[in-house]
């Protein structure tokens, strides 16, 4: 199976969303970094709004049909 994305790279919203797509990777890093680090602050600092925040995060992932892929 494949997938295949085009984008006219002329048009200023096509390149808007090529510059998206080209970034989703990193942002899945970041909110996968994110997340570690609200768990880490949770776990051994014992910083109880960590749990509430990451708690949040995972809803909002949830939410969106996300929380697969972090």
């Amino acid at each position: 199976m494949k997938a295949i994305l085009e984008f006219n790279l002329d048009d200023e919203v096509d390149a808007s969303n090529y510059e998206l797509m080209n970034a989703a990777t990193k942002l899945q890093l970041v909110i996968w970094e994110y997340d570690q680090k609200l768990r880490s602050m949770y776990k051994y600092e014992g910083k109880e709004e960590a749990y509430e925040f990451r708690q949040m995060l995972r809803e909002m992932l949830i939410d969106k049909n996300i929380n697969h892929l972090i």
